[in-house]
């Protein structure tokens, strides 16, 4: 079989991407660990300390950038100057906010210190150029350098930090790593003859910031809710459940370069059918025929998961998290949701509906702010994946209520039939006295069934060939 250049490339990139991922996920496992429950919940708020700070000093502008270069709108040696310096200035001010914040309200010394150094990180990333490397297409840059970073941060992590006291030492390697991914994608923009234009007299912030804020508004609220359970479970509850947290949801993270493939083969297409305006009833045919690809395999993914939870929580992370299982299984609802409404996002953007998907972020946050207060203090770390499940599903059903308007969806058959076989099967297999290889081997034959209910035939395999081929 023949693949076309395009999904050659896709498999280059994801290749590269994965390797990327899988180490940082190497990385993550060891920190686990050496550092155990209490610390890892430490580093892992201090991640997410950082990961809001960026949310704020990114505002945007990245995105801004992205569609401008690909668009080709202006001067690119003038436009990634204004960022860099835009970004600069955030990183400085956040810095400083954050930092008076930190020693103000946070009663642990070396919770303090840990964020005060991931914080740090803000500095190398706002000369990070990922944004004009997308906006140019050369996708392939990214990935080597996220690469190289990750594999100095695993390397400075296996030279260094050898017990559990050495947390700060864990964020000074993911500043390391981040720092050699800043430096290499400069390097390559600079050797692709690429060039930055700085001039502070034609440097206007706040209309630079003005323009990039809507864009970035999605991405915010997004952020936002994802990095919150792992703040609120370690500064209102307990580190250790933090960490708990932490450990289920950073296997989801590894899971979820499935969303990144699936965009990338299929967003192309939905967008193709859009711009040639083609017959409403092969858009709505082509539609389901991804929706039901993608439940399908998210399904399926989602079943062997649930299968292999406590195996995989326990061979990754070790005995001191066998409560991360339960959290890892009730955060698969978050992954299979994820991947379904990345097939609406994507249809809502392509159509111009931006805005459709900024309103369910919005409900999606309500909801999420409810359920986390009320399911924490009952469930803990638990609890907290339920609420992001919920956060999910929230958006999905606003998506799914706008587009059934403009398509026909047939949300029975490519939906709710397939899950309402899993939530029968699920049970039967995780519950029963059989030993794991066989409880494998079941979920294995159920995803045969699976396919039956979901439809999964002939035109399916000929849609994907044709993406392929």
């Amino acid at each position: 079989m023949n693949l076309n250049k395009n999904v050659k490339n896709i498999i280059s990139l994801f290749s590269i991407e994965f390797i990327a991922r899988f180490v940082a996920f190497l990385s993550v496992t060891y920190l686990a660990r050496i550092l155990g429950t209490s610390n890892f919940g430490v580093i892992n708020i201090g991640l997410a300390v950082l990961s809001y700070a960026m949310i704020v000093s990114n505002g945007g502008l990245t995105l801004l950038g992205t569609k401008k270069i690909a668009s080709e709108l202006g001067s690119t040696e003038k436009l990634t100057g204004d960022i860099f310096l835009a970004r600069i200035f955030f990183s400085i001010i956040l810095f400083i906010v954050s930092a008076v914040i930190v020693y103000s309200f946070i009663i642990s010394k070396e919770l303090g210190e840990v964020i005060i150094v991931y914080l740090l990180f803000l500095f190398p990333s706002a000369v990070l150029l990922e944004w004009f490397f997308q906006g140019v297409q050369s996708m392939e840059s990214i990935a080597f350098s996220r690469a190289a970073g990750s594999i100095s941060y695993f390397v400075f992590l296996l030279l260094f930090v050898v017990n559990k006291n050495d947390t700060v030492l864990a964020g000074i390697g993911w500043i390391i790593g981040g720092i050699i991914n800043s430096i290499i994608l400069l390097l390559i923009f600079f050797k692709k003859k690429f060039s930055i234009k700085i001039d502070l007299k034609s440097f206007h912030f706040f209309r630079i910031v003005k323009e990039s804020l809507p864009l970035g508004l999605a991405a915010i609220i997004a952020q936002f809710v994802i990095m919150f359970p792992v703040i609120y479970l370690g500064l209102v509850w307990d580190v250790s459940e933090s960490g708990i947290f932490s450990a289920a949801y950073k296997l989801i993270v590894l899971l979820l370069i499935l969303d990144r493939v699936f965009n990338a083969l299929f967003f192309p297409k939905i967008v193709r059918y859009l711009r040639l305006n083609p017959d409403p009833a092969e858009l709505d045919k082509n539609f389901n025929i991804i929706l039901r690809i993608i439940s399908f395999f998210g399904l399926s993914v989602t079943l062997l998961a649930l299968i292999s939870a406590e195996f995989l929580i326990l061979s990754l992370f070790g005995p001191s998290f066998t409560e991360s299982t339960i959290v890892f299984q009730v955060l698969l609802g978050n992954f299979l949701l994820t991947l379904l409404n990345s097939v609406f996002t994507y249809t809502l953007i392509a159509m111009n509906e931006e805005r459709i998907y900024t309103i369910s972020l919005f409900a999606g946050m309500v909801v999420f702010f409810i359920a986390v207060t009320v399911l924490t203090a009952s469930y803990g770390s638990a609890g907290a994946a339920a609420s992001l499940v919920l956060f999910e599903l929230t958006c999905f059903v606003i998506m799914y209520l706008r587009l059934k308007s403009r398509l026909n969806i047939i949300v029975a058959r490519n939906i709710i039939h397939p899950v309402g076989f899993a939530l029968i099967i699920i049970p039967l297999i995780i519950f029963s006295n059989f030993a794991f290889s066989y409880q494998l081997l079941i979920g294995a034959a159920a995803i045969i069934f699976l396919a039956f209910i979901a439809g999964i035939g002939k035109e399916e395999l000929e849609f994907i060939k044709k993406i392929l081929i």
